[in-house]
C-alpha cells in the first residue's frame, strides 16, 4: 500500500516546499478583508482577530486580521511560510494588541516557540479553522512545520484589557 505524504508524523523530517509557498501565500494575500471582517462578526469558530503591529521603520501602526490560535488556555499566532513583514515588525517591537471581537485592545508580548511539542500542538490548531482555511493548511501541514514561525502572545495586565486569554467574550 502507497503511503500517504500528507499523513506524516511530527517526527517526520519536515521540507519546505516551493508549491506549498506559493499556494499559501497566494491564499493568504487574496483573501479579501470585508469577507474577512464578515466572517469574523458571524462565526466564532473563525480564529480570526484583529492585530495592531508598529512598523519597525516607520514607527506607524498597521492594522491585519490574522489567525490566532487557543492551546491549552495559551495564545499563538504565527505565519506558515515563515518570516513576513508582520513578523518582523512583532520581533521589532517584542509584542503587538490584539483587539479580540468585544473591541477591548489586549496588549502582549511575544516570544517564538521553539519548542517541538509546542510547536506541534499549534500547527495541529490551524487546521481546525472553518473551510477553505483548514483544508489547506492541512495539506500544507509539512511544509509549515519546516517553514512556519509561530509565537506565543502573553497578555500584559493593563486596565481595561483581560489579562487571561481563555476570557472570551
Amino acid at each position: 500500500m502507497a503511503r500517504n505524504p500528507d499523513a506524516t508524523s511530527p517526527s517526520t523530517p519536515a521540507r519546505a516546499s516551493r508549491l506549498w509557498r506559493l499556494v499559501l501565500d497566494g491564499f493568504l494575500k487574496s483573501a479579501p478583508k470585508p469577507l474577512m471582517r464578515t466572517i469574523r462578526s458571524r462565526n466564532p469558530k473563525a480564529p480570526i482577530e484583529e492585530f495592531v503591529f508598529v512598523g519597525r521603520r516607520t514607527g506607524l501602526e498597521r492594522r491585519m486580521l490574522l489567525g490566532l490560535f487557543e492551546v491549552d488556555g495559551q495564545w499563538y499566532a504565527g505565519h506558515p511560510n515563515g518570516t513576513s513583514q508582520w513578523i518582523r515588525n512583532l520581533i521589532a517591537e517584542g509584542g503587538c494588541t490584539v483587539i479580540r471581537r468585544d473591541g477591548i485592545p489586549v496588549r502582549v508580548t511575544a516570544s517564538e516557540v521553539t519548542d517541538p511539542e509546542e510547536r506541534e500542538a499549534i500547527i495541529e490548531a490551524t487546521g481546525t479553522q472553518p473551510a477553505p482555511a483548514g483544508q489547506i493548511y492541512r495539506g500544507a501541514r509539512q511544509h509549515i512545520r519546516a517553514a512556519g514561525r509561530y509565537f506565543r502572545l502573553t497578555p500584559i495586565a493593563n486596565p481595561g484589557s483581560r489579562a487571561a486569554p481563555t476570557e472570551q467574550p
